[in-house]
Formats: structure tokens, C-alpha cells, sequence
């Protein structure tokens, strides 16, 4: 039937009537949500309602505008290495990780969804922190700016993407350092950069820096600074310890 009239992407209201045309059957909505759901896996299609997965419920009936679309799969292995990169890099994990139509959409709602939190953030995190390495004349070769330069790499490629397209980008997707520690990153993309854009912390490091030959204590910190800047996220969270060394820095001055 749905061959017959050409509906690539049936709406569920059509379904239903390629199931029981006129209502002679007699059949309840729950029975016919039933048989549209298992027409749905059959033919590996995902519930879509304005774009976005729509979930049936048990004890609701699924609205007649609601669109079964069809989309293109990809290979098994490149699903698997996808579902690791979102887990890791971006802690988007799925209940049922099996590759049907409904898992992709449901993997490509949350990937957008990060990706439009995080990107901005990610962006500011890589630009901050390469800037205030150059600042304090630290090399630029540093555990923390490769993973923040990754995952902002990362998120911009994900940027519009959509479907089998998204998930392969995903899967070919190879960290510079680690999905630990991109995931540790990109959490903490926000509250890092907040405090690498905060002048008044940063100024207190340039004036210990342009006086630690005469002040007792001063060469140590900065070296503690330093590993700061240099260590991922993952060996040592940044936000809190930037300001309490600020604190400690102004306190020395």
C-alpha cells in the first residue's frame, strides 16, 4: 500500500489507513499503534514529530502528523566506534546501543543538543588558553591546549551534520590525546575559560613573573601554574586552582 501511493516517509495517520482503509476491521488505536510500530521496525524507520525523535508511549496514542522516516544506516562498525567517541568525548550515551533507525535519531537529538551547548565554550577554552600560554612565554605544546584544540576541531565538524553523516564523522574521528579527556574538557570547557578570560587573576601571574627574582617563593608557584596550564583536566581541574593560586600569587606580592 505504501508503495502503491509513493509515500516515501509516510505520516502515521496514512499508516493507519494502509492498515484498515474506512475502519471496517474494527480495530482499537492501541492495536493499530501496535501494528504501525511493528511496521515501523520492520521497515527500519524512526518516528519523527517536527524534526525531532518522538518516543510512542504506552497508553497514548501516537498522533497522526507523526512522520516515519526512513534514514540511511551505517555499517555496524562504524555505529560502534561512533557510540565510543559520543560517550567518551561527549557523554552522549543511548539506553539500547543496537544500530536501528530509532537509536540514530535518538544519537543524532543528543549530539546536536551537546554540540550546540558546547561549542561556543570549547572555542573560547582553545583561544584562552593558547593565549595566556603565550602570555607567560610557556610552550605552546601543552597536554591541555592539544585536547582543547581537539575537541573544538571535533565540534566544529559535527556542526550541521546529521544521520549517517553525523555518526560517521563520529567514528573517524581519532583524539589527540584522549576521550577522557576530551569528555573532561568539553565539561569543563565553560567554567575554565571563564576564568582564563578573567584579567584580574592573570595580571597577578605578569607581576609575580616580572618580580620573582626578588620575592621569596615566587619561581614555585609559577612553576605550579605552569603544570596547571599544561595538564589536561583530567590530571588536574583548572577552574578553582587558578584562582587559588591567584589568591596565593596576590598574597605574595
Amino acid at each position: 500500500r505504501r508503495q502503491q501511493t509513493g509515500s516515501a516517509s509516510p505520516e502515521v495517520g496514512e499508516v493507519k489507513r494502509f492498515i484498515d482503509d474506512g475502519g471496517k476491521m474494527g480495530l482499537q488505536p492501541e492495536a493499530m499503534d501496535l501494528v504501525t510500530r511493528c511496521f515501523a521496525r520492520w521497515s527500519a524507520r524512526t518516528f519523527v514529530a517536527g524534526g525531532l525523535p518522538y518516543e510512542p508511549k504506552a497508553g497514548k496514542t501516537i498522533p497522526d502528523h507523526v512522520v516515519l522516516e526512513k534514514p540511511d544506516l551505517p555499517t555496524h562498525d562504524v555505529w560502534r566506534k561512533a557510540l565510543a567517541t559520543a560517550g567518551g568525548a561527549l557523554g552522549v550515551t543511548l539506553a539500547g546501543q543496537a544500530l536501528h533507525a530509532d537509536n540514530l535519531k535518538k544519537l543524532e537529538a543528543e549530539v546536536v543538543r551537546r554540540v550546540k551547548e558546547q561549542a561556543s565554550d570549547s572555542t573560547k577554552l582553545a583561544t584562552r588558553l593558547r593565549q595566556r600560554l603565550t602570555d607567560l612565554g610557556l610552550p605552546l605544546e601543552a597536554d591541555r591546549l592539544t585536547t582543547a584544540t581537539s575537541a573544538d576541531t571535533l565540534l566544529k565538524d559535527l556542526h550541521g551534520r546529521t544521520g549517517k553523516n553525523l555518526v560517521e564523522a563520529l567514528a573517524a574521528f581519532e583524539a589527540k590525546t584522549s576521550l577522557r579527556a576530551l569528555g573532561q574538557s568539553v565539561g569543563s570547557a565553560g567554567k575554565v575559560s571563564a576564568v582564563l578570560a578573567y584579567n584580574l587573576v592573570f595580571g597577578t601571574f605578569g607581576q609575580l613573573q616580572s618580580r620573582q627574582a626578588t620575592i621569596e617563593g615566587a619561581a614555585e608557584l609559577l612553576e605550579r601554574l605552569a603544570r596547571c596550564l599544561r595538564q589536561d583536566e583530567l590530571n588536574e581541574p583548572a577552574a578553582d586552582k587558578l584562582k587559588a593560586l591567584a589568591e596565593e600569587a596576590q598574597g605574595l606580592l
